[in-house]
């Protein structure tokens, strides 16, 4: 669909579902998993990844995917896809390597390790780490220099998204109790010290629960899933400072995993 809502189409009719889009840098391909027969906090153990073209035509396996492979995420330069892998029993992150051909496991630890997201401009994976709670952590592409990102605490911090510059990154936070997430975004170079800013600010409007929030590429919108009636799951929009809500989806279905396509695309299919 377009950013305000309209010209929505399906790309996909795959027997079991499909979910978790994720273009390649130039917009000419998604990435996505299947079976997904519903959304899942963390964990899709039967997934495969599949890739096609920006027009749902070219549906082919991933290679070197099996069973309990979710999340991927295409590197900036295109060539590469990280993903979350169940293939050792912990979801672990690797990096496939499409033009040499390698796998590669790149956070072999006893932790679980999900949902990477590459930093644009920087050979660095963001991503979430599941000790007591989740928080974000940092790594390069290769597995090094590994250190937390968001602060620690009694709280869950998921969903790691990179503005396109690399300057920052925005995620959703929640208590264990009320479990309503909001959107935190914290910059790259206060990493060390903060702050950690809420989106949008306390005593600001309220745009309900968010999940799997996702930066325009020109870093001015933010869009998101949300369920303000506590039911129906539709995807809405607000400016990056959290203002200006509007509804895009209003789909009785369940609307989830919203991601912008590159400002680099050519012409729309």
């Amino acid at each position: 669909m377009n950013a305000d809502g309209s010209q929505q189409r399906q790309l996909t009719d795959m027997p079991n579902g499909a979910c978790q889009p994720a273009w390649s840098p130039d917009g000419s391909q998604l990435a996505f998993i299947s079976p997904c027969a519903g959304k899942r906090n963390e964990i899709y153990e039967n997934a495969q990844i599949y890739l096609m073209n920006a027009d749902g035509k070219n549906i082919r396996l991933m290679p070197r995917t099996q069973a309990g492979d979710f999340d991927p995420a295409w590197s900036p330069e295109g060539s590469r896809i990280a993903f979350t892998s169940m293939r050792n029993g912990v979801p672990h992150i690797f990096v496939l390597d499409m033009s040499e051909d390698t796998l590669s496991e790149v956070s072999d630890t006893r932790h679980a390790d999900f949902q990477p997201a590459w930093r644009p401009g920087a050979r660095q994976l963001a991503f979430v780490r599941k000790m007591t709670f989740n928080h974000i952590w940092i790594m390069s592409d290769q597995g090094f220099t590994q250190f937390q990102y968001s602060s620690s605490g009694d709280v869950n911090d998921t969903a790691p998204v990179w503005s396109s510059d690399g300057e920052f990154l925005l995620y959703t936070r929640s208590k264990i109790s009320p479990t309503i997430p909001w959107i935190q975004l914290l910059a790259y170079e206060n990493r060390s010290s903060g702050p950690e800013l809420r989106i949008p600010p306390l005593n600001s409007p309220d745009i309900g629960p968010v999940s799997d929030p996702d930066i325009s590429p020109d870093n001015l919108w933010i869009i998101y899933e949300s369920w303000p009636d506590g039911r129906n799951h539709d995807i809405f929009r607000v400016d990056i400072n959290g203002a200006d809500r509007i509804r895009l989806t209003s789909d009785p279905g369940f609307d989830f995993g919203p991601v912008w396509r590159p400002m680099t695309a050519l012409t729309a299919p």
